[in-house]
């Protein structure tokens, strides 16, 4: 597997695609990717993924000769067929411009490298940074890891995720065709696939509205995401389940929902009161926070179950299925649920 390289081995799985909130990433998805630089280790799960052909619509991909240093000797090291495919691709496609960084970049990478270690862990991520610096284009990365080293090198970045995303917007793939890719990269240890609610009804739709073990990976709040992001996201895709009627899968998704935002809550615990004894204010006041979206978050997805529940009923299920938000709350998001199921019944007018 892609770790085995020399150069990719300070990461592991899980793979964190992305550091930072949703409105960043939203705004990342529409960087353009008309002209794009890759290393070794997004070219990799490029073919990993079976997107290499995606790369046919760019106008130029930039690739410096690190990485086919790299992957060059990996091969000899280590038969792979998919190294094998990658030269095969490159050599088949005519937008392929092999380049090295400048001089003026290259003295910005050596400001980064403080010892021999790193130099090895990173040389090809560093030199694509400069490539894409020197281009004036987006580095496509897979390791969230690269956005603080693009910042050194004021590198203009956009994740292997978002630039899937990228490619179905500019009609490059179909609906179905990006359900698979973000499937395979659920199976394959990506983590904070921070999506949309078109996104997860897509994935309902092409799996006939069903969670399963195929998809429900997809479902679920990342722990490095923020909690509040996905109040909204989580609402939408209910919303459009109710439009179409789909009663079942709704209310089954609204139960998964609340019960992703009680565990969320219940992951703050330890850390709320260690920072509220250390006096640390700030950190209290964040974490405080997360633990109120949390519980807007399950009275929002509760409400939904208001069109087939009644009153007493929601009650009795916000019991029984929330069991890490403290008790003596439940009732009052038991009650911020009806406010919210009676403001659409409202707008429904």
């Amino acid at each position: 597997m892609f770790w085995r390289y020399s150069d990719l081995t300070y990461r592991l799985k899980p793979l964190k695609t992305f550091y930072g909130d949703r409105k960043t990433f939203t705004l990342e998805r529409k960087t353009k990717i008309g002209k794009i630089t890759l290393d070794s280790l997004s070219l990799y799960f490029l073919e990993v993924l079976g997107c290499l052909e995606l790369l046919r619509n760019c106008d130029s991909v930039y690739i410096d000769f690190k990485t086919v240093s790299a992957l060059t000797s990996d091969l000899l090291k280590n038969e792979d067929n998919r190294i094998r495919r990658i030269f095969n691709f490159l050599h088949s496609s005519t937008n392929i411009v092999y380049v090295f960084p400048s001089k003026d970049s290259k003295e910005v990478i050596l400001k980064f490298i403080v010892d021999e270690e790193r130099m090895q862990a990173f040389s090809c991520l560093l030199n694509a940074c400069a490539v894409a610096h020197d281009n004036n284009v987006p580095l496509v990365y897979l390791d969230a890891i690269t956005q603080p080293i693009a910042m050194v090198t004021k590198t203009q970045t956009i994740s292997l995720l978002n630039f899937i995303l990228a490619a179905f917007n500019n009609g490059w793939i179909t609906a179905d065709e990006r359900v698979r890719i973000l499937i395979s990269m659920s199976t394959h240890g990506f983590e904070f696939l921070c999506l949309c609610s078109e996104d997860l009804y897509d994935i309902l739709k092409t799996n006939n509205f069903k969670v399963d073990e195929t998809n429900e990976k997809l479902f679920e709040i990342p722990i490095i995401a923020e909690a509040l992001s996905y109040v909204s996201v989580y609402a939408a895709l209910l919303r459009r389940l109710r439009v179409d009627g789909n009663r079942e899968i709704m209310e089954k998704l609204a139960l998964i929902f609340a019960e992703m935002f009680d565990k969320r809550h219940g992951r703050t615990r330890e850390s709320f009161w260690r920072a509220k004894d250390s006096g640390d204010s700030a950190e209290t006041a964040r974490i405080s926070l997360t633990r109120q979206a949390c519980e807007v978050g399950v009275a929002g997805v509760c409400a939904y179950l208001l069109d087939f529940k009644t009153d007493e009923e929601l009650v009795e299920i916000i019991s029984n299925r929330i069991t890490r938000i403290p008790a003596e709350t439940l009732p009052h998001i038991a009650k911020t649920a009806n406010e919210i199921y009676s403001d659409y019944l409202k707008d429904k007018k």
